[in-house]
């Protein structure tokens, strides 16, 4: 009744938003921890009532926009935004365009690129531009300028394009040598004097010294000097400069926007505003899934083992799949974001310690992680059950050793995925 009349003397979407702001732990002035779990779990009942963040509209956390009655993300909630941030976005607004914003946040650098780039892939500018990867486009172009000089100590980001042009191979060879065999920091080997007697021998003076090749310094530079000139004049042409602007501008894509604008939204926002990335990925034609609401409360047995003189009820198990977008350790519980919300996994312990530790490999006493849990955020798994009420009880099937597969990755023709974790 106190619901109801809250409701209609405030309209639904203003307990909607309050219930948000409590389900999600962002409620009060002062937010000392964001908890994402928890804020994906709450927007994930409401995503129709709440709109990605907004650069003009958002606030720190939820907030209605009254004249559209819809609630927006708040910026507080987006992995890797914080409250300088955020201050900073809201003393600047409001932006008229993302060139406005770029113009007076971003070049100044009063935000740094990678959190740009966060911004980006949340959404916060498809007011302007719905297109967030053209988007991402721009502001890297912009970042990174064309090169107007590309000397020999870039040599190392661009080898790999002179090796494709054939008259520059041997260059290649020639600077890889001397920063290997050559100057203080150089260490000589079999393989390197090799490399040195069958290709430069006749050019640059050497000698043995206790068995070992030493190479003259002087007649080593003034042979390098000469081979490199073709090089150094090809390094002046504006095709140089565009190859080395192209590379740079590559290398900071891969490093900060890899994958699809879902997988984005998971990884700054914890849910998808967009598509799941199953709708993306073609998942029906590896299993044969199950719609967790569409599964009965409480299943019927199927048979009974009989252990110690009780007996247990065995249920029949299909298999749903979504993205981890949360955990608890405590009571080895996993939180799966499918297709039609948020499912609560219970896993047995020994299943939920196997899959959540991290596989190390250790060598020469230094540690190397080879995989991480699978149960990190962001995680595709598929994982085989029954429901029982409100939850998904994880049980493996005959042909498997717990239950659990994880999809490694995909695109829209085809997926990679895990049926036992990597071992060392």
């Amino acid at each position: 009744m106190q619901e109801m009349n809250l409701c209609l003397r405030y309209g639904s979407i203003w307990w909607k938003t309050g219930c948000l702001k409590v389900d999600s732990g962002m409620i009060g002035e002062d937010i000392k921890t964001t908890k994402y779990g928890d804020i994906a779990r709450a927007v994930s009942t409401m995503i129709s009532d709440v709109r990605p963040p907004d650069i003009n509209k958002s606030q720190w956390g939820f907030e209605i926009v009254p004249e559209e009655n819809k609630i927006y993300y708040g910026f507080l909630p987006i992995t890797g935004i914080g409250k300088k941030e955020i201050e900073t976005i809201i003393e600047n607004r409001p932006y008229k365009s993302f060139k406005d914003f770029f113009l007076r946040v971003a070049q100044p650098n009063l935000l740094s690129p990678k959190k740009v780039l966060t911004l980006i892939k949340a959404g916060c500018f498809d007011s302007f531009n719905a297109n967030r990867r053209q988007v991402a486009e721009v502001f890297i172009r912009a970042i990174v300028p064309r090169a107007e000089k590309v000397t020999l100590t870039s040599i190392n980001t661009f080898k790999n394009e002179l090796r494709r042009k054939d008259m520059y191979v041997d260059i290649v060879d020639l600077w890889e040598f001397k920063k290997m065999a050559v100057g203080k920091k150089a260490k000589m080997n079999k393989n390197l004097e090799q490399v040195f007697i069958s290709k430069y021998s006749n050019y640059v003076d050497y000698d043995y010294i206790n068995d070992k090749l030493v190479i003259d310094e002087k007649s080593f530079d003034k042979y390098y000097k000469q081979q490199v000139k073709p090089l150094q004049e090809y390094l002046k042409t504006n095709e140089a400069k565009d190859m080395i602007t192209n590379i740079k501008r590559r290398e900071m894509w891969l490093e900060n926007c890899g994958g699809n604008v879902s997988a984005w939204e998971m990884e700054t926002l914890d849910l998808y505003f967009t598509k799941h990335e199953l709708e993306i990925a073609p998942i029906n034609k590896y299993f044969e899934l199950s719609n967790f609401s569409e599964l009965p409360e409480n299943p019927k047995p199927i048979s009974y083992n009989k252990w110690r003189g009780n007996q247990f009820p065995v249920y029949d198990t299909c298999q749903i799949a979504g993205t981890v977008i949360d955990k608890n350790k405590v009571k080895n519980i996993v939180y799966l974001l499918t297709t039609d919300g948020v499912v609560t996994l219970k896993i047995p312990s020994g299943q939920f310690n196997y899959y959540d530790r991290m596989v190390v490999e250790v060598k020469n006493g230094k540690k190397r992680v080879i995989e991480k849990s699978w149960f990190e955020k962001g995680s595709i798994l598929v994982v085989n059950g029954y429901r029982k009420e409100t939850n998904f009880f994880v049980k493996k099937a005959k042909n498997q050793e717990h239950g659990i597969m994880k999809i490694n990755r995909y695109n829209q023709n085809q997926i990679e995925f895990l049926s036992e974790r990597k071992k060392v």
